[in-house]
């Protein structure tokens, strides 16, 4: 008789646990605005292009940027993308390359971006309101040196704003806003 009072234990405690693990995954479950903004951004031939003649120099000769983001692996929960600049009609190499994507186990939208010399962006990214998104990332170089950004997104029907800050002396200083409309295709 103990073994079946034993048994009946075990089983309960099983079901418990499969309804706890459950209810959890139904509470975390991916929100919506992840995979409309990653459709957003990669819907097309996923080609985004932005003017820099406000900031144009002979450091920053670029008349114009280029984003480009392609669904990954995991569709519109995944992402990947580069950035890179052109100058007449000759595409610039690419200035960092992007992933985006859902990591269930944090809860949250990851952001990570890889860059020349060995930098990496690691960070979130949440939404604010309707269309609006804002991107936190800790950057560092391999010789340890770090700092944090933010982007602020905008979305509109056919563009995106995105304006970009540093955190210095403990506030976020604005640096650049861009506002980047459809292309019909990559540079070069």
């Amino acid at each position: 008789m103990p073994n079946r009072y034993l048994l009946a234990v075990v089983i309960l405690l099983a079901q418990v646990q499969i309804q706890a693990q459950t209810d959890q995954q139904e509470t975390t479950a991916i929100p919506p605005w992840v995979a409309e903004h990653m459709a957003f951004l990669s819907q097309g031939t996923g080609c985004w292009q932005t003017s820099n003649s406000e900031y144009q120099s002979e450091a920053e000769p670029f008349d114009s940027y280029y984003n480009q983001w392609d669904a990954g692996i995991g569709g519109e929960l995944h992402l990947q993308g580069r950035l890179y600049g052109q100058t007449g009609s000759r595409p610039s190499d690419d200035f960092w390359s992007f992933v985006s994507y859902w990591d269930g186990q944090r809860n949250q939208a990851v952001t990570l971006q890889f860059g020349r010399n060995g930098i990496v962006g690691d960070g979130t990214m949440w939404k604010t309101d309707d269309h609006q998104f804002v991107q936190e990332q800790v950057f560092s170089m391999p010789d340890g040196r770090t700092w944090k950004t933010r982007h602020n997104l905008q979305e509109t029907a056919d563009s995106f704003i995105t304006t970009s800050l540093d955190w210095q002396d403990d506030q976020w200083q604005q640096r650049r806003s861009y506002t980047w409309h459809r292309c019909q295709s990559p540079a070069g």
